[in-house]
Formats: structure tokens, sequence, C-alpha cells
């Protein structure tokens, strides 16, 4: 509701008593007036659960990060989000487990409603093919924020092909896992990562039992933290081992996920934090690390 002196209106944000500016004012128990903040622009990274593994592995968790340039599920990054520093407004971190989501979600006190900002999914699981039998079994991978990697396994006696496909990503977050085209054997294409598909495994002999296990696909080098890290790596068939060393809360396959913000430290002198985190001071920056569920408020 604007203010008005005699027949102009006040200015949002242009209120004062003496030299003092006036956040709010009241007539009776409504307000009436309140002072407009600019929201907020900061530069974030959420890394969903990764993937668990199977004959094929488990894929990174879905990726989502405004910092760097290097595009994530083949698409460019994001701009950085604007948060609000208003009373009654806060944001909750939700960090995922493996194989769970990374939530983002805004919190508005005054009226009891919540919006979801974003959703960095997890990572699809590997497949897992039956084992017994004179049969050929294939099982394909799990879809999420990159696909697992399927998995084949052909008795001995088999000289059919058979095949299965590697779970799909989530453009923006993440890619495919690998497929299996095979005949005798067992077979296991690599889970899906965030800036790489997972390798397929495929074999044209049908004289001979073999094996075979796909490379997991590639995460994204970041150092969004102050210190260069991958995050949301895919897992290679069979083992679930990732190209470069893991982490845990990076996403990576079989891991937990992660919430990060990166603002200016004059920023984050003035919020209010909860949950398990730690920080970083990187130049005039300051990074919170969220490891664990919680929340942050700027007014």
């Amino acid at each position: 509701m604007p203010l008005y002196k005699g027949t102009t209106e006040i200015a949002s944000g242009k209120l004062y008593k003496a030299t003092t500016e006036i956040d709010k004012v009241y007539k009776g128990a409504s307000l009436v007036y309140e002072k407009t903040v600019p929201p907020i622009g900061i530069n974030f990274l959420f890394a969903g659960g990764g993937g668990n593994g199977g004959t094929g592995g488990g894929a990174g968790g879905g990726l989502i990060t405004s910092w760097g340039s290097t595009q994530v599920g083949g698409q460019a990054l994001p701009s950085i989000i604007n948060m609000d520093a208003i009373s009654g407004i806060s944001y909750s971190i939700t960090v995922g487990a493996a194989t769970q989501n990374t939530t983002l979600i805004r919190v508005n006190s005054n009226n009891s409603t919540q919006s979801t900002i974003f959703t960095a999914n997890a990572g699809g699981n590997g497949g897992t093919p039956s084992n017994g039998g004179s049969s050929s079994y294939s099982a394909g991978g799990y879809s999420g924020g990159s696909g697992g990697g399927a998995g084949g396994r052909g008795n001995a006696n088999n000289y059919a092909q058979f095949s299965a496909s590697g779970g799909t990503g989530i453009a923006g977050q993440g890619f495919a896992g690998g497929g299996v085209s095979v005949y005798r054997g067992l077979f296991g294409g690599g889970g899906g990562g965030a800036t790489s598909a997972g390798g397929g495994q495929s074999s044209s002999s049908q004289n001979h039992q073999s094996s075979g296990y796909g490379a997991g696909g590639s995460g994204l080098y970041s150092n969004i933290t102050g210190s260069y890290i991958y995050y949301s790596q895919g897992g290679s068939g069979s083992s679930n081992t990732t190209q470069y060393t893991t982490t845990t809360n990076s996403g990576d396959a079989a891991q937990a996920g992660v919430g990060i913000l990166r603002m200016t430290t004059a920023i984050f002198n003035g919020a209010t934090l909860t949950g398990t985190y730690t920080t970083n001071t990187v130049g005039s920056d300051t990074v919170i690390i969220w490891t664990g569920n919680g929340t942050i408020a700027f007014a």
C-alpha cells in the first residue's frame, strides 16, 4: 500500500524519521508500508545424490550450477539466483543422500507458502540382470538426473544378440548411462555424469564368453568452493568407480549430494544460517557448503 505526503507518493525505500530509515509502518495492526529491498544475486551449485551401481554403473546426481562456463547436461549454465532479504522469507536446503534429490525451497512464513526454486534430481541406479538358467538376461539402467548404466548377462550357449539401454538423464543436469549390445558374457555400461554420457559395451563375437564394463561419465570440475573438486561423476560398470577421485557429498555415483551458495562476505555477515554446513572465505566472497539439511535467511 503506497504512502503519500499530500498528493505525492513517497518512493518505496525512502521513508525516514530524521536521519533514520524506516523499515515498516503500521496503522493499528495493519502493515501499510514496508521498505523494498532489492533481491540478492547469489551463485550456487546443487547436486543430487548419486545412483548405486549394479552390473551397470550408478549415475552421478543431477547437477545445477551457475558457476563456471562448462555446460552441464548439454545445456548452458543458468544465471545466478536472486534471493530476497525480506522479513519472514527464508530458504530451505534439503541435501539428498545417495539416490535422493537435493532441493532449494523458498519459504514465506508471512503467508505460510513455499515454492521450489529448483531440484537437483538423484542419479539413476545401474541395471542388474538376472542370473541363472540357460537364457540371456539384460536390464536397462534407471533414469534420473543422469542415467544409470545398463547390464547384460549372456549364457555360454547363447548365440543371439541381446541389448539394453542406459537410463536417461535430465537436460541441464546430466547425461544418459551407457547401453549394452552383446552375445555371451557379463557386460555393464557406465553411469552418466554431469558433462558426458556413460560408456557403452558391445560385442560381435558368438564364439567365446567374455566380459566388459564401460567407464562412468565425466563430472564437472568446479572451484566454486575455492578448490577444484569433481561433482556428479558417473560410476563404471561393475565396480562403480569414477574416472577421477571421488569425495563425499559430491553427487558422484553412490555418494550423497551437496548444496552450495557463494556470496559476498558482506552479504554473508547479515545472513542467519542453520543446519549442517561449513564455510570458506575466498577473496571477498564466502562460500557455504551444506552437507545436511539447513536454512538461510537474509532479514
